[in-house]
């Protein structure tokens, strides 16, 4: 892997996790209120948990690029 893509994934899994705990936080205020999501907030997390899935698959496919170049090379 390249040195600067080490930086780069560590950039993704901290903004990643800090908007992950931002939802929970919103969502468990709001099952404490009992009174459901926003729809800005709701719409937020889907966009976010289609984002990570997103992105979770273009990381393991990229990964996997990685991989197979390096077995070329040997």
């Amino acid at each position: 892997m390249k040195p600067w893509m080490d930086l780069k994934w560590l950039s993704l899994a901290i903004v990643g996790t800090v908007l992950i705990l931002l939802v929970l936080g919103s969502v468990a205020r709001a099952i404490k209120d009992g009174s459901g999501l926003e729809p800005g907030t709701a719409s937020a997390a889907f966009a976010l948990l289609g984002a990570m899935v997103a992105g979770s698959l273009g990381a393991t496919a990229m990964t996997k690029k990685d991989r197979d170049e390096d077995d070329e090379e040997l």
